[in-house]
């Protein structure tokens, strides 16, 4: 994970640099602020909260972040693809 950790901030560095625009930041976003409470009530708001932002994510992509997810979808299928070929010669 510390791999993925610093690809992106690698990418946000190029992308600080290279570009005169800034980056939103979640205090940017009031909406996204919620506290984190031991409260059951509390708990699965922010539960179903947190799963609203993940779904929704893919749909919130720019063109930057092309600079990261390319490679990671190539690294992440041709994983797959090595782990399936090795696999499939295994001895049972």
């Amino acid at each position: 994970m510390g791999g993925l950790s610093a690809i992106c901030q690698t990418s946000t560095q190029q992308d600080s640099s290279s570009s005169s625009s800034t980056v939103p930041t979640p205090a940017d976003h009031p909406e996204n602020l919620h506290e984190a409470t031991a409260a059951p009530a509390g708990f699965v708001h922010n539960m179903v909260f947190d799963q609203k932002t993940i779904w929704t994510s893919p749909f919130k992509l720019r063109v930057q972040d092309a600079n990261w997810l390319v490679p990671l979808v190539g690294l992440t299928a041709g994983t797959i693809n090595a782990d399936a070929e090795r696999f499939s010669h295994r001895n049972l």
